[in-house]
């Protein structure tokens, strides 16, 4: 099989600076079936959301993926 980029969307919800100590956590989120003209396709989305050491988000992710 074969995947491919299907998009991305970034949220920044503050700077990252050169000190920071970032803890990320990845979550598949979304996962379905679409139909192609040259057979079924799967789409899945992961979020992966990053935070520093006191928990507060620095910012979320959302990154689409397609199967062939």
């Amino acid at each position: 099989q074969r995947a491919m980029a299907g998009g991305r969307k970034i949220k920044f919800d503050r700077p990252i600076r050169p000190d920071d100590v970032l803890i990320a956590t990845r979550t598949l989120t979304d996962i379905y079936e679409k139909q192609g003209s040259q057979g079924p396709l799967i789409f899945y989305e992961v979020t992966m959301q990053v935070d520093d050491e006191s928990g507060k988000s620095v910012l979320t992710e959302t990154a689409t993926r397609i199967m062939r």
